[in-house]
This record gives structure tokens, C-alpha cells and sequence, in this order.
């Protein structure tokens, strides 16, 4: 499958799938990612993820107001 290579943001990010399976990975852990769970990723937080099969995601970012 696709695959998103190692990267952070610097802006929280919530990841949610949709449809599919996905493999995401963070510095400290790996998870199998599919519709029913999600993923919350800290500012600078390095994560990548592969997919399983044709899968769609619903990705939230926020930054709070300074």
C-alpha cells in the first residue's frame, strides 16, 4: 500500500479512519488503524503511516488561538 513517510507538523492532529486500514506509526508505537478508532499526534510529534488496503481518512488539525 501507500505509504506517508516519517514527518511532524507543528499543530495537533487527529486522525480518523473512514474506510480501510492503516498502519500508523509514532515514535513509540504502531497501531493498526480502521473506522471505529483514531489517533491524536502532538505538535512535533514525528509519525508515518502505511496503508493496508484502499483506505480514506479524516484528518483534523488544530492550533490554539495565542
Amino acid at each position: 500500500g501507500k505509504k506517508i513517510p516519517e514527518h511532524s507538523v507543528d499543530y495537533t492532529v487527529v486522525v480518523v479512519p473512514v474506510k480501510g486500514r492503516v498502519i500508523f506509526s509514532g515514535h513509540d508505537f504502531e497501531t493498526e488503524l480502521a473506522p471505529g478508532s483514531f489517533v491524536r499526534m502532538l505538535p512535533d510529534e514525528k509519525h508515518s503511516l502505511r496503508a493496508l488496503e484502499d483506505s480514506e481518512l479524516f484528518v483534523v488539525k488544530s492550533r490554539l488561538a495565542e
